[in-house]
């Protein structure tokens, strides 16, 4: 669907010729980035398990409805959060092809390759402006991580679980 490249700018060091003063200055941005983001995630995610909270006490309902619309737009706003921060503080030439014919209110199902911790965040950054509100599949045990694993049940995120190939050998129906 949509396919392109990204390059970080970055500044090598060490071995590879870079000024000592470049890596503090990487180590450091890097640290602000993991300490923004997080903020981001706390800041987000407790105003989703706000909302969440009401849903969770809400019936199937027209009402119901309207909230999770409401979780959708928290969730856009965190994911626009996280944009900012990365437009600011991590340089990147964004190469996007095959998004123009796509449709807010269409339905989509997206594979990445997940090959990295910035994997979630390029794929939100990528199609944030072009469809609804993405939802990620997350592993089952993940719903027990603080924050997180709560407001990905309240945005509505499927959890998997994952069987152990012990279990699936004596279950091979299940595989």
């Amino acid at each position: 669907l949509a396919r392109g490249s990204v390059r970080f700018c970055d500044r090598r060091c060490g071995d590879r010729g870079g000024a000592p003063h470049a890596c503090l200055m990487a180590i450091a941005r890097g640290a602000l980035v993991t300490m923004l983001l997080s903020l981001s995630l706390v800041l987000w995610g407790v105003a989703v398990l706000s909302v969440g909270a009401v849903k969770f006490l809400t019936p199937q309902s027209a009402f119901r409805r309207r909230i999770i619309l409401v979780l959708a737009s928290l969730g856009k706003g965190w994911a626009q959060t996280n944009t900012l921060i990365f437009n600011v503080l991590l340089p990147t030439h964004w190469d996007i092809e095959g998004v123009d014919g796509l449709r807010r209110d269409g339905r989509y199902l997206i594979f990445a390759n997940h090959i990295s911790w910035a994997d979630i965040f390029v794929v939100f950054r990528a199609l944030q402006d072009h469809i609804a509100f993405i939802r990620f599949f997350i592993k089952q045990e993940l719903i027990w991580l603080p924050i997180l694993g709560q407001a990905a049940w309240a945005l509505e995120c499927p959890f998997m679980k994952r069987s152990t190939p012990e279990y699936l050998e004596k279950h091979p129906e299940k595989r």
